[in-house]
């Protein structure tokens, strides 16, 4: 499939990002032996996780930001403790 909307099943097409560090590939992995690489879709963009964090300082709950953002609960809990660390 191309990076054009998928009109069999409604969606349009998501970015990939790199695996955690944890995750790349390593020479048993590349030989087939293990398979534990997986990927993750930005289910988020830049001005939308901005959005999220200044929301999420301003007191709405996180159940309440990923009903409205159309994400789980984990994406936003993963974006507070991002922030927090840094």
């Amino acid at each position: 499939m191309t990076g054009d909307y998928d009109c069999t099943t409604g969606t349009a097409p998501r970015r990939l990002v790199a695996p955690p560090a944890h995750q790349q590939l390593g020479r048993s992995q590349l030989s087939g032996r293990h398979s534990r690489l997986t990927l993750r879709f930005v289910t988020l963009e830049n001005e939308e996780q901005q959005a999220v964090l200044a929301a999420l300082r301003a007191g709405d709950s996180v159940s309440e930001l990923a009903r409205h953002y159309g994400t789980s609960r984990q994406t936003i809990m993963r974006l507070r403790d991002a922030e927090v660390a840094a």
